[in-house]
């Protein structure tokens, strides 16, 4: 049993000695055109590579190129992310440092927000305050604090939403216009 099938085959006469090393030898050859074939190849086929390897250099090029600016892109996306938070924060802190106290507030004041009519309770001095324009509301969050107009210009440098827009110019120059006719003091509305 430890015969190869090689030489049961040569013992029973199946096959002759010139026809086996014939087809060994073909099948050597074979092997050789493989191995040779899967080194070199023809030249039409290495013309067409040298031809596409500037192309696929190229597209490796540009592939970096667009990698890069994406990069830079995501880059300049968190950088501005992380300055519009830094400048939230500052105009938190600058808010809650320099707003005035509205604790003891009774008076009701209105204003004007986008479209809606708000309230907040203030004292008689921040009312004269806001009336005359020496003082400014600006949002706190979800409410709305009293600062000084200096620093409310401040914060509408930083942010512009953040600070109420004041009473048109037209309703002052309407205001004025009605100087001379005061209400008189026995009107009821």
């Amino acid at each position: 049993m430890s015969n190869s099938l090689r030489d049961q085959l040569l013992k029973v006469g199946l096959v002759d000695e010139d026809k086996l090393k014939s087809v060994e030898k073909s099948e050597k050859q074979q092997k050789r055109a493989k191995s040779k074939k899967g080194k070199r190849k023809p030249k039409a086929e290495r013309r067409a590579e040298a031809q596409q390897a500037p192309d696929t250099r190229r597209d490796a090029e540009r592939r970096l190129r667009d990698r890069a600016e994406r990069d830079r892109d995501a880059a300049r996306a968190q950088r501005l992310r992380e300055e519009k938070r830094a400048r939230k924060l500052q105009i938190a802190e600058i808010i809650d440092r320099r707003r005035h106290l509205r604790k003891d507030g009774e008076i009701a004041y209105n204003f004007v927000d986008g479209r809606k009519v708000k309230h907040i309770y203030v004292t008689e001095k921040l009312r004269d305050g806001l009336s005359a324009g020496r003082m400014d509301i600006v949002r706190s969050g979800n409410s709305f604090e009293v600062v000084d107009a200096s620093i409310a210009e401040k914060l509408r440098l930083l942010d512009g939403n953040v600070v109420l827009p004041r009473r048109d110019r037209s309703v002052e120059e309407e205001e004025a216009a009605y100087a001379d006719h005061p209400i008189p003091d026995d009107l009821d509305w």
